[in-house]
């Protein structure tokens, strides 16, 4: 059980407290969602000359979930129309029948699936893809041609520094087979403590001649394929402003405002967050130790719901940004504060399909303060994508090499501790993007989580970490 709390001031202004996951989505359109100069249809569209293929991923932080949507926005690129859903999604709607293509007119060949999954430190499988991997246990003992005639690639997330690296993947690469499942590439184990981006990167590379080469085998050719650099990505939202009149519904939107099924699954934290007030915090360790171990009491006494814990449940703490970053960035891009926003579908999204990131209508401070990662260091996709606003040659040829280069990258990002507001404020100012482009791009701030130490049978009113 987890409970999502914004504690304002703990983690202010510490990038190394910020955990996130990378935003991997190319963006370049208008804050309504439309994108200057595209003729690129949508993944929505009904493309009958374009092979089908699902994406299912199962995501903790969220990093899984951005890959498979980098690979959902340019499957089309190569052919290939992407069908983007949860692994539980899939599992709960009969698994067979969400991946199959027996209405198509590709009858009769093997229908595509490309899974991307992370696994937790202790090795647990991912809230959205536990249904999932107990619905292949139990498959698994009884039905050796469940899956006959799928073909599929997977991609797994994890931490070599963890003694359970990729369980959950290696779980599902060695199970899909056993039930009658064509293995079409080799599993990559992607590894945080080394480059996770460039794995998915040399893996992604490697997928997509072969899914050509496999599916389009006997000549038959996309009339969408586009090369990449002749075309702009569609943002799956867009930005609707609000009158200053109406500033005051800004004010925080919380879960109650939003069905569980219209929200994005990895930033419900967002929706469910509150701000409560630290009793107390001390340091337990000895002055003389260099280290320290802070120990904090939280009043939860007027939290949403009336919220119940368990000695041992996990706390989940949202960081805050600085306010002086928060500003530098707004004066950075030209945003006022003060603005308040909804962050809606775009004109060509299904809103059936849509999930809110975070709630709206809310102010651009707010945006920036709680939902936007400002200090972590940006992924090498997040920059290759910021390099198509920098208005100055230096700063293009700096973006694109950072992009591209992974000691570079190593050396002037990380090493560094340059987060998405330095870059736009310091490294490279000729920067120049939309609220929109900017949402699309920043990775989201993630929660960091705590046990719970303290017994609600003697503490019922607050919670000690």
């Amino acid at each position: 059980m987890s409970f999502f709390h914004f504690l304002n001031g703990i983690l202010q202004g510490k990038p190394d407290d910020v955990i996130a996951p990378e935003m991997v989505g190319e963006a370049c359109c208008d804050d309504d969602g439309s994108t200057a100069g595209s003729s690129r249809r949508s993944l929505g569209d009904s493309s009958s000359d374009m092979y089908p293929i699902s994406i299912l991923y199962g995501s903790e932080t969220g990093r899984a979930m951005e890959y498979a949507q980098e690979l959902a926005r340019e499957a089309e690129e190569y052919g290939f129309q992407a069908i983007l859903r949860e692994l539980d999604d899939a599992a709960r709607t009969d698994f067979r029948k969400a991946v199959s293509i027996d209405e198509h007119e590709y009858q009769g060949i093997p229908c595509a699936t490309i899974i991307v999954v992370s696994t937790s430190c202790e090795g647990d499988a991912p809230d959205n893809a536990s249904e999932f991997c107990k619905m292949l246990k139990e498959k698994s003992t009884d039905s050796s041609d469940f899956l006959r005639g799928l073909d599929f690639a997977m991609f797994g997330l994890g931490d070599s520094k963890y003694e359970n690296f990729n369980t959950v993947s290696k779980f599902i690469d060695s199970t899909l087979p056993r039930l009658g499942a064509e293995r079409l590439l080799d599993l990559v184990c992607g590894d945080d403590d080394r480059d996770m981006d460039a794995d998915f990167w040399n893996w992604r590379r490697a997928l997509w001649p072969l899914l050509r080469a496999h599916y389009y085998q006997h000549g038959e050719t996309s009339s969408s394929t586009q090369s990449a650099s002749d075309e702009v990505e569609q943002c799956p939202y867009r930005v609707e402003y609000l009158p200053k009149s109406e500033a005051h519904l800004s004010d925080s939107v919380r879960s109650s405002k939003f069905p569980d099924d219209s929200i994005n699954f990895s930033t419900a934290c967002y929706f469910t967050a509150s701000d409560c007030p630290i009793i107390s915090k001390r340091n337990i360790r000895s002055i003389e130790d260099e280290r320290s171990t802070v120990h904090f009491e939280i009043d939860i006494s007027e939290c949403n719901a009336g919220l119940k814990y368990k000695t041992g449940d996990r706390l989940a703490v949202l960081p805050v940004n600085d306010d002086e970053i928060v500003n530098r960035v707004a004066v950075a891009l030209g945003f006022d504060l003060e603005d308040s926003f909804l962050l809606l579908p775009a004109w060509n999204t299904d809103e059936e399909d849509f999930r809110h990131i975070f709630p709206t209508p809310c102010s651009i401070k707010e945006c920036l303060s709680r939902y936007c990662d400002l200090s972590g260091p940006p992924c090498r996709f997040a920059l290759k994508k910021l390099s198509t606003f920098a208005t100055s040659s230096r700063d293009w040829s700096k973006l694109t090499k950072l992009a591209s280069s992974r000691e570079y990258y190593q050396r002037e990002i990380i090493d560094n501790h340059v987060g998405i507001a330095d870059l736009i404020c310091n490294v490279c100012p000729s920067i120049k993007l939309s609220l929109l482009n900017f949402i699309f791009i920043c990775r989201r701030m993630q929660p960091r989580y705590y046990a719970i130490s303290s017994s609600p049978l003697v503490y019922p009113k607050s919670v000690h970490i």
